[in-house]
């Protein structure tokens, strides 16, 4: 039996009203004026999604309240416009192999994400069901950029510790706000900035191209910047998008443990008395 939609308001206060986008006015794709929503709203107005796994837990709440990482930076990788089914059930193979946080996915209504149904490829299912790789799911990619927009609201820290310390006393945790999460999107264009160079500030959005025709208006409409993969051999301009993908992937990654490491040789050693 079919899952039924689930229809969820979200809001990153409890003490405020659940608001959402309006969904009987949704900008023709690709336009100036979706672009300008998108951007406009998405560090205020948490978007409302349609189905999220896994769907016993509270998604929203699992992503806001993140254990304390210092100095980590967390990736997450966008699905949309993306024609196979091979290719989306690699892309979801390749997200939990490196690390990714959550998966967000715009349209894609062939696809079934619920891990229960053979869409889902078997290995990686309780790691969705357990909520270690959650998915939500979106009508529009203009809910879905307003949603991963949103979610940087806030983090544990903890505001007695200077930026070099670590903190250890979970008790004395306070939520303080982070900056929204970067989409980049992964794409041949004249604005692309070599993934060699790491052009990387901190939590990370990845969104693929069509495996076909690269990304549409309406995808580089939303991103914030673009990455493109470097070719040595003269050969496809093309890589196939889940395998442009685990290089991405791999090199945030890398990234993000260097600037922990880096973080913790740089902490002040203790005072020997």
């Amino acid at each position: 039996m079919d899952e039924p939609m689930l229809e969820t308001k979200i809001t990153s206060n409890k003490n405020v009203s659940p608001t959402t986008i309006d969904l009987q006015h949704v900008p023709e794709e690709g336009s100036n004026e979706e672009a300008s929503m998108i951007h406009q709203h998405a560090a205020e107005t948490p978007a409302a999604f349609y189905k999220t796994w896994p769907s016993h837990l509270d998604v929203h709440s699992l992503l806001q309240q993140e254990s304390v990482i210092e100095g980590g930076r967390r990736q997450y990788l966008i699905i949309c416009n993306i024609s196979k089914r091979t290719n989306i059930k690699s892309l979801l193979l390749t997200a939990a192999a490196f690390g990714c946080r959550a998966v967000f996915v715009a349209g894609q209504r062939k696809f079934d994400f619920d891990p229960s149904n053979s869409d889902m490829p078997g290995s990686i299912r309780d790691r969705v069901q357990s909520g270690q790789l959650p998915i939500i799911q979106f009508e529009k990619l203009a809910h879905c950029v307003t949603y991963v927009q949103s979610l940087g609201a806030s983090t544990m820290i903890n505001s007695s510790e200077s930026e070099n310390d670590i903190p250890v006393d979970t008790d004395s945790l306070t939520k303080e706000r982070r900056g929204p999460i970067q989409i980049l999107g992964v794409e041949i264009d004249d604005k692309s900035i070599d993934l060699d160079a790491e052009p990387f500030t901190g939590d990370t959005a990845f969104m693929m191209g069509n495996e076909g025709q690269g990304m549409n208006s309406k995808q580089m409409a939303v991103c914030d910047g673009f990455v493109r993969i470097a070719q040595y051999g003269g050969g496809t301009a093309s890589l196939n998008v889940n395998v442009a993908a685990s290089i991405v992937l791999h090199r945030f990654h890398t990234w993000a443990i260097g600037h922990s490491i880096h973080k913790i040789s740089n902490t002040k050693p203790e005072s020997l008395i």
